[in-house]
């Protein structure tokens, strides 16, 4: 028979080994939390606000490329008078609006046509150079084949845009352009949040677990460059309500290190 010295020895065991899981899955919490809470200081407004960084690479990310938009539907936009910024690995360029497109002339000619696109990452060009997004290719080709017309695409394309975001580019900005013609580029995941759209952590959730939600998805894979922008309300609304967490625009490009959607095309088209 087992004796009451033994009984109590391995009592006292099973309570250490017992309290010892206990602090690690406490101490495990606490860590996750925290590095949630580091996550929620890095802001994106700050990150996008600065000058555009000298890379040891050479190129830049997506944040880099953006800045906060007033109209608060909109969110952010591509920053205004880039030339020949190396994103993606590809020239990019941008005109005084910030749209990725040739400036228009100054007045509009009665021979003048001005085809207006809307769209994300599929229309922008994710991944292709300066000329080869397809409303370049549209451009080029309209002035070829009916050339009795002066034709000019604008490409007010951002990776991210929804169908919200890109019905309010259209009124607070492509109307004064007088377009003849809108172009809209639309994918399933339109009539969703923004792809940069993710949710602030509330680290004082007693009802969540960082540490089970870390250990069921794994450490997140790609560049983490993560900082957060508030979202306006008309984008809040749209979430669960039931949700403790406020929206925010996250700056981790989840487009790294995948390849565009959108085709190289032939600039001779």
């Amino acid at each position: 028979m087992v004796s009451a010295r033994s009984r109590t020895l391995w009592s006292r065991l099973g309570l250490f080994t017992l309290s010892l899981g206990i602090s690690a899955l406490v101490g495990g919490e606490i860590l996750m939390r925290w590095r949630a809470h580091q996550e929620n200081e890095k802001t994106f407004e700050r990150a996008i606000t600065s000058s555009m960084p000298n890379r040891p690479s050479g190129r830049v990310a997506f944040v880099d490329i953006l800045r906060p938009s007033v109209e608060p539907r909109i969110t952010y936009e591509l920053r205004p008078n880039m030339r020949d910024v190396p994103f993606k690995g590809r020239p990019l360029s941008t005109d005084s609006r910030g749209f990725r497109s040739a400036e228009l002339p100054a007045s509009k000619e009665p021979d003048d046509i001005v085809v207006l696109g809307l769209g994300d990452s599929v229309m922008f060009g994710h991944g292709v150079g300066d000329g080869e997004p397809y409303m370049s290719v549209l451009e080029r080709r309209l002035n070829k084949h009916r050339p009795e017309r002066r034709w000019h695409t604008v490409n007010t394309a951002v990776p991210g845009y929804t169908t919200v975001m890109e019905v309010e580019t259209l009124k607070k900005k492509g109307l004064a352009l007088a377009p003849d013609l809108v172009v809209i580029d639309f994918v399933p995941n339109d009539l969703e949040l923004p792809i940069y759209l993710i949710a602030e952590k509330n680290v004082w959730n007693p009802s969540r677990s960082f540490l089970y939600e870390y250990l069921k998805k794994g450490p997140q894979v790609g560049p983490d460059y993560g900082a957060f922008l508030p979202v306006p309300e008309e984008f809040a609304a749209e979430l669960d309500p039931s949700r403790a967490d406020r929206p925010t625009l996250s700056r981790h490009d989840r487009l790294g290190g995948l390849r565009s959607r959108a085709r190289r095309t032939d600039r001779s088209a």
